[in-house]
């Protein structure tokens, strides 16, 4: 009878990733650009998540003096179909670094919730070899990448965190007063907010300049 139900158990937990897996996470592998498109200049990165998943990313310089946004995807496509973003970014003077989480692009592995903080754990681990810090960071998170950028901002709170197309209401049981710096919510817009949507697109450039 135990055998049966921890059977069934492991069946649960199959399904349930699988389900995971094909309802919220869209992955695209073809990198269809890199940011010499807009003849950015970056360096094309790869390192471990901190669980050892081998993946990509794009580290991207700016202006001496200007922190870094670690920007945190959505669930479709990769990081090649974020460019126009970056490029409206990096017009601001900041440094970006933006990576493909596992199963996304050209970065091993099979997307889960979990294993997407642990990709952002491995960014700020390379990051940090590289010189920088989290204080030294605006972590920018849209649509599910919202969620793991406050999971990291949690654990390793940055200069501040924008949210951007998360919930119209922030959960209560998100526990922000445990981390100290500026967080910023930009509800996505939906097809009644009319004109609001053209204005909601462009907004998030503005409290980045904010943050700086």
């Amino acid at each position: 009878c135990l055998l049966a139900l921890l059977a069934i158990l492991l069946t649960a937990m199959r399904v349930n990733a699988t389900l995971e897996h094909h309802f919220i996470y869209f992955p695209d592998a073809t990198q269809v650009a890199t940011p010499s498109l807009y003849n950015l200049p970056f360096q094309d990165v790869i390192f471990p998540a901190s669980d050892g998943t081998r993946l990509n990313g794009w580290l991207i310089p700016g202006q001496a003096g200007q922190p870094l946004v670690l920007f945190c995807m959505g669930n479709a496509g990769n990081m090649s179909h974020r460019l126009d973003n970056l490029l409206q970014l990096h017009r601001l003077g900041v440094s970006l670094f933006i990576f493909d989480y596992r199963g996304y692009g050209q970065s091993a592995g099979r997307a889960s919730e979990e294993g997407t903080y642990a990709d952002i754990r491995g960014a700020l681990t390379w990051l940090d070899t590289q010189g920088w810090q989290a204080e030294q960071m605006i972590f920018f998170g849209r649509s599910l990448g919202a969620a793991v950028a406050l999971q990291a901002a949690l654990e390793k709170p940055p200069a501040g965190v924008i949210l951007d197309g998360c919930r119209r209401r922030r959960p209560p049981e998100i526990p922000l007063v445990s981390y100290r710096g500026r967080v910023y919510f930009l509800p996505f817009p939906t097809a009644s907010d009319g004109p609001a949507i053209e204005r909601g697109r462009r907004f998030w450039q503005l409290i980045v300049v904010r943050l700086i």
